[in-house]
């Protein structure tokens, strides 16, 4: 509790002026500010700074593409990787080509099962 009562007291600020409800508008006045003074240098450094970027990205090697040293380029090589490419395609295909006439096997069984409870239910009516 209050010493005085229960009453607040406001007391003005230092200079003995009154109380502002300051916001961020203060903000807009200093960027501006900023801005006109310093803007043309702003905008050189940053400029200098995109520039710089790519200029150094372009030395460093980049992970995600092959070099020529990591992928040979003799026909024979080529030739190899092509065959296995072809050979795991096939092996794949061959595999879809199972489960497909697996899958049609079994839709015709349900089919021919379905066919024959419609029968039997005919016979008992």
């Amino acid at each position: 509790m209050e010493a005085n009562g229960g009453n607040a007291e406001i007391r003005p600020g230092v200079d003995g002026g009154t109380l502002k409800n300051q916001d961020l508008s203060f903000l807009q006045v200093v960027i501006a500010a900023i801005l006109s003074q310093y803007g043309w240098f702003l905008l050189f450094v940053c400029v200098t700074f995109y520039l710089l970027i790519q200029y150094f990205s372009k030395m460093l090697p980049n992970p995600y593409e092959s070099t020529d040293s990591e992928v040979s380029r003799d026909p024979s090589s080529v030739a190899k990787r092509q065959e296995a490419l072809e050979a795991s395609r096939r092996r794949m295909q061959e595999e879809l080509d199972a489960k497909t006439a697996e899958f049609k096997e079994k839709q015709q069984r349900l089919e021919e099962e379905k066919r024959r409870q419609k029968i039997e239910q005919w016979g008992r009516t």
